[in-house]
């Protein structure tokens, strides 16, 4: 097995780095190889100390004061971000980002590199240390779904961790490329909406749509600017937030997935896996249904508002109210029942949830006899290109994940690691299929 260190990831990066998440998309060129080197360099470094037996996190920015000032907009109409900069530029080094990072919280404060002059010298350019950049909490909270919008960090390469010698590189918030244990892994959220987990998953989401044009009476959910396939995509957004709360509390876990015809106590699953706390919480499908359709609701009613030539009647301002305030109750209701979810991924073992978001147990013990010798890496969402590991290669917790879902095929393992990555798994065939890296949240770190 050969390892990718900070020399081996500029040509890596550079090969991802031009890729555009739209076709207008302006992209800022990449450092020269030197100064990037360095970058990278002190940014790994500093990834594998620890400040007074403290685990640090932090995110980098390669860019400059005048950029920094543009992307913040105008002070007068409320500035996107909040740069400060120091009034003498610090030294980029390891020993700087130790003491800077305790005083940064890394899911909002960037510290901030450029090339700038160095003691006097006229062309005489070293990285230094400019100052941070505050780019608040809408994106976090946007991300983890507890907003509608969020502003996306900004435009430059941003180089952030949270796990010794763990990297990742991103740009406005996407994910480009991960440096996990020594291996470049691109990140690829499409797994979770094309190929086979999607495919598992995907009845579900076309079940939410049905319930919910049943609710509102309806042939099709579609309205205005809003798809007809947007409640399969509120469904795969409701698995994702899910999956964020429990990377969050970085101590790793597994959840895995099950068809919603079984329960706690079915025979097949109880040959599989011992629940510890087993239960039957089924509040969330219900909660999904509402939102959509008042969602739906409150989007037929605002058109009615908006494009009436007439004055608005008070009963009708009074009904748009009242469904925005009603709306606003289940969305944190749901909200809620996530946190709650993640909560029980504290307790030793896997938790488990049915297709429908119905929490079976948690503290599960997978007892399914070890059958499985090899598994296979995929390439990209589809898994038709793989590359065959050994069983043993993994730990105990990917262990037992891949060896359910290899005895039961109509299911699917999320596997969270303590370094806050996400892999999944799923049997497809005479294979079991296993992605290294779901970025399923665009926070970029």
């Amino acid at each position: 097995m050969s390892f990718t260190y900070p020399e081996g990831l500029i040509e890596n990066l550079r090969k991802v780095w031009n890729r555009r998440d739209y076709p207008e998309q302006f992209i800022r060129r990449l450092p020269r190889n030197d100064r990037l080197r360095e970058f990278l360099e002190v940014a790994y470094h500093a990834s594998l100390l620890t400040e007074e037996q403290r685990r640090i996190g932090f995110r980098l920015a390669f860019i400059s004061p005048d950029v920094a000032t543009k992307l913040a907009g105008p002070e007068e109409l409320g500035r996107l971000f909040e740069p400060v900069g120091f009034d003498h530029p610090r030294e980029f080094s390891v020993r700087e980002i130790l003491r800077l990072a305790p005083a940064t919280d890394h899911t909002k404060v960037l510290i901030c590199v450029w090339p700038m002059n160095h003691g006097g010298k006229a062309g005489c350019r070293i990285l230094r240390i400019w100052g941070l950049m505050d780019t608040g909490s809408s994106w976090m909270e946007f991300t983890a779904g507890e907003s509608r919008s969020g502003v996306p960090p900004p435009n430059c390469l941003t180089v952030s961790s949270i796990e010794p010698g763990n990297l990742t590189f991103s740009r406005e918030g996407t994910v480009l490329l991960s440096l996990k244990r020594g291996e470049t892994i691109a990140p690829s959220r499409e797994t979770l909406y094309r190929g086979p987990i999607a495919s598992f998953l995907g009845e579900a989401g076309e079940a939410l749509c049905r319930d919910t044009c049943e609710a509102v009476q309806a042939e099709r959910y579609g309205l205005g600017a809003t798809p007809d396939d947007f409640p399969r995509q509120f469904y795969f957004r409701f698995l994702e937030r899910l999956l964020y709360h429990m990377r969050e509390k970085l101590h790793g876990g597994a959840l895995l997935v099950v068809k919603d015809t079984l329960s706690a106590d079915d025979p097949h699953l109880k040959k599989l896996v011992m629940i510890k706390y087993p239960c039957d919480h089924d509040n969330v499908w219900a909660l999904l249904v509402r939102s959509l359709a008042l969602r739906r609701k409150h989007h037929q009613l605002h058109f009615k508002l908006y494009n009436g030539s007439s004055q608005v009647p008070i009963g009708r301002y009074h009904e748009f109210s009242a469904l925005e305030k009603t709306r606003e109750v289940i969305d944190r209701r749901i909200s809620d029942s996530v946190r709650l979810i993640a909560s029980t991924s504290g307790v030793d073992g896997a938790v488990i949830i049915t297709d429908r978001d119905r929490l079976l147990g948690f503290g599960a013990e997978i007892t399914a006899l070890p059958s499985l010798r090899e598994v296979h890496i995929a390439v990209d969402h589809t898994g038709a290109q793989t590359t065959r590991v050994a069983m043993e290669s993994y730990g105990t917790r990917h262990r037992s994940a891949f060896r359910f879902c290899w005895e039961n095929e109509d299911s699917v393992a999320f596997v969270i690691s303590q370094d806050g990555g996400v892999k999944g798994a799923k049997r497809v065939g005479d294979r079991l299929i296993f992605w290294p890296d779901i970025n399923f949240g665009p926070l970029g770190i």
